[in-house]
């Protein structure tokens, strides 16, 4: 007998997959539901690789959207290929497509080769903003962002180490080796000695 699966993707942690799930189970309320939170562009995603090998000839794989199985346009057309090569039904929500036939399979492929394309865009935009704002930094000392925000360095700020490294000292102070310190703290022997090594 065939199943019909919904596969829901989110990047990110503090996203959930309450929207996509919502959608889905208005259209298919009794799937079987398989929830990944996990980069689009990563090569491997373990939820989506368990559910491939489970599915059947005849089963239904329900989607949000197209990119929710891959942003990587090649993997995604041979991803659809495969699938539909297994007689596997492949809805996308969004898109609204049913990909069992020709014409579906032609579009998926230019659909998902269109999110490639804008993943890439996306980075070279990234890429364009922080080289001008580095180029703010070496200019002037600083950079105001549209908000308002006052940024004098990109990326994480240092790290204060003073109250980390003075409590090793004391430790140290208190006739304790590394490896005790290492015990009492939860640090690593090699952060420990290279810690102290700057003070």
């Amino acid at each position: 007998m065939s199943k019909t699966y919904l596969y829901v993707r989110i990047s990110k942690k503090e996203l959930n997959h309450d929207n996509q799930l919502f959608e889905l189970k208005q259209r298919y309320p009794d799937a079987i539901v398989f929830a990944e939170t996990i980069s689009g562009g990563a090569k491997r995603k373990p939820v989506l690789d368990a559910l491939i090998a489970q599915l059947q000839a005849g089963d239904t794989l329900a989607i949000y959207a197209l990119d929710r199985l891959s942003r990587r346009g090649g993997d995604g057309i041979r991803l659809l290929e495969d699938l539909l090569d297994r007689d596997i039904k492949v809805v996308s929500l969004k898109e609204n497509w049913d990909f069992s036939d020709p014409s579906s399979e032609f579009v998926s492929g230019v659909m998902l080769l269109a999110a490639k394309m804008e993943r890439k865009r996306i980075s070279e935009r990234i890429s364009s903003c922080m080289k001008r704002v580095q180029s703010e930094l070496n200019t002037h000392g600083n950079y105001t962002s549209k908000k308002g925000n006052v940024i004098t360095q990109l990326g994480r700020p240092p790290e204060d180490h003073t109250a980390t490294i003075q409590l090793l000292l004391n430790y140290r102070q208190q006739g304790n080796t590394i490896k005790q310190i290492n015990k009492l703290t939860n640090i690593s022997t090699g952060r420990i000695c290279q810690l102290l090594k700057g003070a």
